[in-house]
């Protein structure tokens, strides 16, 4: 396994405790048993017992051996201490313990608590004195697109809001509890457009918007998915650590794609930067120029 791995994965499971347990497991079988079948026999023995698939982690479509998550780093590193136990116990060999240190098991726990897990909420505002979006469309493809990934690293819940108005804004964040927030609409040079009780625009300055998401902070992603919002986004970038905006106007034939790339990515359990990236690069296949028009602030 370690012939595989990147050097960014052997620094990142050194840091494991279990792993630590399993080079001294393996260190320790190797006096007992100097011949190398004897100790291949031995080892391979261990890993049929064990639970975790050993055999499937190079396969994995995330990447274990090249970019772990902090998911996978915490699941293997649990697997290692499994492993080093069967060693251990089987052929009577001294056992490395870290007692002092929270398990593997609990940091997974709380990982997977922490990033398995993912709320988005999208805001769609199409003022009638706009011109039309389609956001229903946008919101279809997405839904449809989700449904189609296999093996999913993170459950996302998508909630999709229509015809928002500013009063509902800090409603919907304290109902929904997103991680992420997706505006879908029109925007302009420093303001967001959302609609009034009667379905014209109602303009939001991007400060006034920074303020409410920093009253509720509990945001890891901010996307504004709307023409020229990258003063909006630069101002809410002051409170969330990863905002995606644009430099000019965005095409309602590619920006479906965009979306559900991005999310597509997420579930997939990447980045917010990866799936920026694959969502630029969906947008790409259609128009290289609608492409550049993204931003994304860290």
């Amino acid at each position: 396994m370690l012939l595989q791995a990147s050097a960014a994965f052997i620094v990142r499971i050194r840091a494991e405790p279990g792993f630590v347990e399993l080079i001294d497991a393996y260190a320790g079988l190797a006096q007992k048993y100097p011949s190398e079948t004897d100790l291949r026999y031995h080892t391979a023995n261990a890993v049929r017992k064990a639970t975790f698939d050993w055999a499937q982690l190079a396969l994995r479509q995330t990447g274990s051996l090249t970019d772990p998550t902090e998911i996978e780093a915490l699941e293997i590193g649990d697997a290692s201490a499994e492993l080093a136990a069967i060693l251990s116990d089987e052929h009577g060999l001294s056992r490395r313990t870290h007692s002092e240190e929270p398990s593997n098991e609990q940091q997974v726990v709380k990982a997977v608590d922490m990033q398995a897990k993912l709320n988005v909420l999208v805001l769609n505002a199409t003022p009638d004195d706009q011109g039309r979006i389609r956001a229903d469309r946008e919101a279809a493809l997405l839904e449809e697109q989700l449904e189609m990934v296999k093996s999913p690293r993170r459950d996302l819940t998508v909630v999709q809001k229509f015809a928002v108005r500013l009063d509902q804004i800090q409603k919907e964040l304290l109902n929904n509890e997103p991680m992420v927030l997706h505006f879908s609409g029109h925007g302009d040079v420093g303001v967001l457009l959302f609609e009034d009780r009667e379905g014209n625009t109602s303009e939001i300055d991007g400060e006034v918007l920074a303020e409410i998401l920093g009253a509720y902070g509990n945001l890891e992603c901010v996307v504004l998915h709307a023409c020229l919002t990258e003063d909006v986004a630069q101002a809410c970038r002051k409170h969330v650590d990863t905002v995606v905006g644009s430099v000019d106007s965005i095409n309602d034939l590619t920006a479906p794609k965009f979306t559900y790339a991005f999310y597509q990515a997420l579930a997939h359990g990447r980045s917010y930067e990866n799936a920026f990236r694959m969502g630029v690069a969906e947008v790409s296949t259609v128009s290289r120029e609608e492409a550049d028009k993204y931003r994304l602030l860290t």
